[in-house]
């Protein structure tokens, strides 16, 4: 995980961004989070109607919902650079959050699905370990 010189969230900070209520709306909120902490990517409405009014680079309706998921991960992975070493932002429940980051691992599967962690027999004593480990193996082993 990036680490700025100087962490923007740490653990005081932690708590929920987005609220799971606003449903396939939420990525936009976090798009808006990223943008008011200097991420410099096209913020991209969920609806392809309004993509006009906000100047949004030309594309298919049919790529709507992938360019809009892509633009989201985008903010998201920036987000990630703000962080202290000890927290990390995640989905959970339909609420993006940011949480005490209980996973060392660098992947960004095991971090944004820290929720669902047990302990690795591979990593001993390292608290990442997921669905992601156990389907395709541990990287840390």
């Amino acid at each position: 995980m990036a680490t700025t010189t100087k962490a923007v969230f740490t653990k005081a900070d932690i708590g929920c961004y987005v609220d799971g209520v606003h449903g396939i709306y939420a990525g936009e909120h976090v798009q808006q989070l990223a943008g008011s902490h200097g991420w410099s990517g096209k913020f991209t409405p969920q609806d392809h109607d309004d993509c006009e009014e906000y100047d949004v680079e030309k594309h298919d309706e049919v790529d709507h919902g992938l360019f809009y998921d892509e633009l989201t991960d985008e903010a998201v992975d920036f987000l990630y650079t703000l962080c202290s070493d000890d927290v990390t932002f995640g989905w959970h429940d339909g609420d993006f959050m940011l949480s005490p980051n209980i996973c060392d691992c660098d992947n960004r599967y095991c971090r944004e699905n820290h929720a669902e962690v047990e302990r690795c027999d591979q990593c001993d004593d390292t608290m990442i370990q997921n669905v992601y480990c156990h389907e395709t193996g541990c990287p840390n082993s």
